[in-house]
């Protein structure tokens, strides 16, 4: 077989959209030498282009293993990314950003970026970006996004008006709008506005999640689950962007048990939770169980939530809880006396356990509705000192 001449002709096929071609040359070529290492990274690009990420990834990794190259480093970032494991990508990416001339790096990495919530350092690539495609509609999306989450109030209005302007029937703009209307002027009705015109060019999903939180902020709940139903279309209904306010609504309105529920897919990301815990408890007693309990959330909701943790002692044969530092010496001391209850401290990794579910959500399975709230009286131990 010559190896030089068939990588000559499969990169042809790729270009010229003969894909499947393609492939089959590149993993005859591979039979013949599982490492090679243009075989492997070209194969692990195509498969990229074409949206196959895990076959891409399986592939890259071995190419970087050979040689760390830079259209290596890049094809993992945008993997990663689209993967949706944002660490890594943001790995990858922010060592090739300085040299790349790609141009969907530069708008995978702002979204990492934003994604990953690091608002000073999105400012910082997004006006580079802005300055080297002036002109391009997610340059100009990307600066307006980034002034918006550090409070440049004038730059953002600046930049999208400007993206309204230069592209009016997309979608970008008339979001990013909306969204200053609604976040710095507190103006519902022209933010609703734009974020119609969002829905008119083709955003349907932010479209339809801005207009339900904006119609909610005017407490026309009608209309914000009308939204919230039509977003459901496009994603999972137990998704946290719609079950969250959801529950808000129904906490507004009264209706505890109902909230409760939608308030347990808070955590629900792409089918699945994104705290990682398994084997959810369902609120019955497992007497030779263990249960772990995961303190989400900031200490206020802590100190709130801790007041169901009694009522667990008489479930399980032993109630892991893991509080963050700061406050889990407090939880510790208020609980000791019920010696199956164990605070656990925070580490890489859960505590074995049988049975999972977080410290807010245990009104729900505990069939305690917020209209009814136990331990009014003293339940925490403060420190003597």
């Amino acid at each position: 077989m010559d190896i030089v001449e068939s990588l000559k002709e499969a990169i042809v096929c790729a270009k010229s959209g003969e894909i499947r071609r393609a492939e089959t040359i590149y993993k005859s070529v591979l039979k013949f030498d599982k490492e090679n290492f243009v075989a492997l990274s070209c194969l692990g690009i195509l498969y990229l282009e074409i949206k196959e990420y895990n076959k891409s990834l399986n592939l890259l990794k071995k190419a970087y293993k050979i040689k760390p190259s830079e259209s290596v480093i890049e094809a993992l970032g945008l993997v990663y990314f689209y993967l949706n494991n944002l660490d890594k990508s943001y790995e990858y990416l922010t060592r090739i950003i300085r040299v790349t001339k790609n141009y969907e790096v530069y708008c995978r990495y702002a979204d990492v970026l934003f994604n990953l919530r690091k608002n000073t350092q999105a400012l910082e690539f997004s006006r580079e970006f802005y300055n080297k495609y002036p002109l391009n509609l997610e340059s100009m999306g990307a600066y307006a996004k980034a002034c918006i989450y550090t409070g440049n109030v004038k730059t953002a209005q600046k930049t999208a008006k400007s993206l309204t302007e230069r592209f009016p029937k997309s979608a970008i703009g008339w979001s990013l709008s909306g969204l200053i209307q609604e976040v710095f002027f507190h103006d519902n009705e022209k933010a609703e506005f734009c974020f119609k015109k969002a829905l008119r060019y083709g955003n349907k999903f932010d479209a339809y999640f801005d207009l339900a939180v904006n119609a909610e902020k005017q407490n026309n709940y009608k209309k914000a689950m009308y939204y919230l139903n039509r977003l459901s279309e496009y994603v999972d209904k137990r998704e946290h962007t719609i079950s969250f306010i959801k529950a808000s609504i129904y906490f507004k309105t009264r209706q505890f048990k109902k909230a409760s529920k939608q308030y347990l897919y808070r955590g629900w990301t792409n089918g699945r939770y994104s705290h990682n815990l398994k084997n959810m408890w369902d609120g019955k007693s497992y007497k030779d169980e263990i249960l772990f309990v995961l303190g989400d959330y900031g200490f206020g909701d802590i100190i709130m939530y801790s007041r169901y943790i009694s009522f667990l002692s008489n479930k399980f044969k032993k109630v892991k809880i893991y509080i963050r530092a700061g406050i889990d010496n407090l939880i510790r001391r208020s609980f000791a006396d019920y010696k199956n209850i164990e605070i656990v401290p925070k580490t890489k990794r859960y505590p074995v356990y049988d049975k999972s579910v977080t410290l807010s959500d245990l009104p729900y399975y505990l069939n305690m509705p917020y209209d009814n709230i136990p331990s009014c009286k003293k339940y925490l131990v403060p420190d003597e000192k």
